[in-house]
């Protein structure tokens, strides 16, 4: 991941932890990664709004692993 502006990361990892969570009622390991991910997307992208990630973006992410 190339980083070019951290603004909203922190926001990003934690909304895609509690989506998660809500998503299948647990948090566990898989809820890390998936919030990693979009971070990792969202740090790529200047701004805060506009850099959040859709789900169609961190879902092809992880698969990039």
């Amino acid at each position: 991941t190339q980083a070019i502006d951290s603004t909203g990361a922190g926001d990003c990892f934690w909304a895609a932890c509690l989506y998660k969570y809500l998503e299948s009622g647990r948090f566990d390991r898989d809820n890390l990664n998936f919030a990693c991910a979009a971070a990792s997307v969202c740090v790529e992208r200047r701004g805060a709004i506009p850099a959040m990630p859709r789900l169609e973006e961190v879902i092809n992410r992880l698969k990039q692993k």
